[in-house]
């Protein structure tokens, strides 16, 4: 029997929509039916099929199109209002970019929404199904002994693009809450702006878990010498490490054994990096890349779930919304100058603009 199709429908035609839209092409289970977009020069310059509808208001598209999947790739600050607006609908899942929402609270209220409504909210967290799966599973095997330490690095701001290492720390360490979160913000010479709300310059997290596993989450200028989404993770017997950038798909083991590969700054003297050591080294290479996208394999899942193989996506709003609350710890400790207690209270806000408030001499 031929797998169903359903429909989708794209809110947002920015940058980032272009993967999306590729991923519903080739994923094969999903046909785009729809596109919302504001500004009527993009959504004109939109190279899109002709069966594709164009809208440039949200309720008109959700009355005329009744997509199954609804995927949300707007600016942060609008990731909440859209969601509950959308599940309002009732299609049967909404695919959120990361991060859920600014607020922590705004976050919790689209898990609500969406619950109460049986739409299925997804958040794309999507390295936790190729990196996170590889990663995790060495730990499981024991490869690298008791877990001691979780250290994840990426280029951007917390809020956007920290959001993703801190849901691969949480990830790589088994889904364990923090006791507490300690953050500190570096708000740099003035206020900046990115996706619709304000940034700092570069931040760091850190944090011990149930099982007393130490995190630590840097952004911003601080990751010199990392590529984008680096991840270390150490243990009794050995190490893991997940280069990032061009190589992301890939990690690497030290436990001690003869390895191919070692660790170099890159010829800029910007980068470490992984490089084949004929001689030997103290990596070895534990996966090949993944036959497609870690977005297309969320396509998949999702095709599953809506097929009725499977119970719960590994993207859930409801998981995500950890992650969610320790960035927002991040921003509330470097606020009150002291570790966050969890769990975090549903109430809590995006606090960065207080922070700049706080030291206007920034």
């Amino acid at each position: 029997m031929k797998p169903s199709t359903y429909t989708a429908a794209v809110i947002g035609l920015g940058k980032m929509s272009r993967s999306h839209l590729k991923c519903l092409s080739d994923a094969g289970r999903f046909e785009l039916v729809a596109v919302c977009e504001r500004d009527a020069t993009t959504l004109e310059a939109a190279e899109l099929a002709e069966s594709v509808s164009r809208f440039s208001d949200l309720e008109t598209m959700m009355q005329a199109a009744r997509p199954d999947l609804v995927i949300v790739v707007t600016p942060n600050s609008s990731h909440a209002a859209l969601t509950e607006a959308v599940a309002a609908y009732k299609p049967r899942a909404i695919l959120c970019e990361k991060p859920m929402s600014t607020h922590y609270s705004d976050a919790v209220a689209m898990v609500a929404s969406c619950e109460s409504q049986g739409v299925e909210l997804l958040v794309n967290h999507q390295r936790r199904l190729v990196a996170g799966v590889v990663g995790r599973g060495a730990i499981d095997r024991g490869l690298i002994g008791d877990l001691l330490e979780i250290d994840t690095r990426c280029a951007g701001d917390f809020m956007s693009d920290g959001t993703h290492a801190v849901d691969m720390a949480l990830c790589l360490g088994g889904d364990l809450l923090p006791k507490s979160v300690f953050g500190a913000v570096d708000l740099g010479a003035g206020q900046g702006e990115r996706y619709g709300h304000a940034v700092e310059v570069s931040a760091y997290a850190s944090w011990f878990d149930e099982a007393n596993v130490r995190y630590s989450v840097t952004t911003g200028a601080l990751t010199q010498r990392t590529q984008y989404q680096q991840y270390r993770v150490r243990g009794t017997k050995g190490e893991l490490w997940h280069p990032g950038g061009p190589d992301q798909p890939h990690w690497y083991l030290n436990d001690g054994s003869p390895g191919d590969f070692s660790a170099a700054l890159g010829e800029d003297r910007w980068f470490t990096m992984p490089v084949p050591a004929p001689e030997g080294g103290p990596w070895r290479r534990l996966n090949a890349r993944p036959e497609s996208s870690e977005m297309i394999a969320s396509l998949e899942l999702l095709a599953e779930q809506l097929d009725g193989e499977l119970d719960r996506h590994p993207l859930n709003g409801r998981e995500a919304l950890n992650t969610h609350a320790v960035v927002n710890a991040c921003y509330l400790s470097a606020l009150r100058r002291q570790s966050v207690e969890f769990p975090l209270p549903e109430d809590s806000a995006f606090v960065i603009d207080a922070l700049f408030k706080t030291h206007p001499e920034s």
